[in-house]
């Protein structure tokens, strides 16, 4: 059985949807061992980005999706407002996709340029894996004691039972950045658990100078708006800044030339 990867994406900005583009293009060439779906949500809604059909947009990523639905989410939560970005806890719909292999969630703002040390020891191993940060995350009410872990880029090994493990640990309706600190907490209570290194997924943002040298970042606070890290990255990686600062700056030739093939499995939660 494949490994997985899933995105999730809803309500973000324009900048967010450029990142998924991005991270969408480039994630299937260099791990082409797994299998690729985006879990969206809110496309109904009217979105952040400039893009009036976000399902339209979605489907020219060319990659399978995953429709999340507020009643398949099995965990207890508190959406105070719908159009929120940070309804955080939809990526916990579903648990799981696929139980029996490698399953691994990342967010819509993190784009992976090669191979990550970490990922590759994992998909030999039944242990859970994650990102770490530099510094305290915002965790909700579940702040783990000494892990300065992201649940932005998190895995679980084949037969992991996630909802039993998240109905065991969640006192009450989830809201906030409570998916965040219950997350990084059920995976470092797991023995063997893999953090990915610093160097390897860079955090980063407005706060440092930019550079390629890293084999994956998480352009972090990117769904609520750009930020300088993200611009330099478009002007490093295209030929012509131009491009970059288009409105309708899509990478529709890099997608129709090198997007992932759309798997034939379909999905359905456990």
């Amino acid at each position: 059985m494949n490994p997985l990867i899933r995105w999730t994406m809803g309500n973000v900005s324009e900048a967010g949807w450029e990142c998924l583009s991005e991270s969408t293009r480039l994630l299937p060439q260099i791990y082409p061992e797994f299998d690729y779906v985006i879990c969206y949500n809110s496309m109904e809604q009217k979105s952040l980005s400039k893009t009036k059909d976000g399902l339209k947009r979605l489907k020219s990523f060319g990659i399978d999706l995953y429709e999340q639905k507020e009643e398949d989410l099995k965990i207890p939560h508190k959406f105070n407002k719908a159009k929120k970005v940070n309804n955080h806890c939809w990526k916990l719909c579903p648990t799981r996709l696929r139980p029996d292999g490698h399953e691994l969630w990342i967010d819509n703002d993190i784009v992976i340029m090669d191979r990550i040390p970490e990922v590759d020891d994992w998909l030999t191993k039944d242990v859970p894996i994650i990102s770490t940060s530099y510094g305290q995350e915002q965790y909700g009410r579940f702040r783990p004691m000494n892990n300065n872990c992201c649940a932005g880029f998190f895995g679980l090994p084949p037969n992991f039972d996630f909802q039993t493990k998240l109905l065991e640990s969640c006192n009450g309706p989830l809201d906030g950045f409570d998916e965040q600190g219950l997350v990084v907490s059920i995976v470092t209570r797991e023995e063997g658990w893999i953090p990915i290194h610093t160097w390897n997924l860079n955090q980063t943002g407005w706060f440092a100078r930019f550079t390629m040298e890293c084999p994956g970042y998480h352009f972090i606070r990117l769904n609520t708006g750009t930020n300088s890290a993200w611009e330099h990255y478009k002007i490093l990686s295209s030929p012509d800044p131009k491009i970059c600062n288009s409105s309708e700056w899509m990478y529709n030739d890099n997608h129709k030339q090198k997007k992932g093939t759309v798997i034939q499995q379909r999905f359905t939660a456990p």
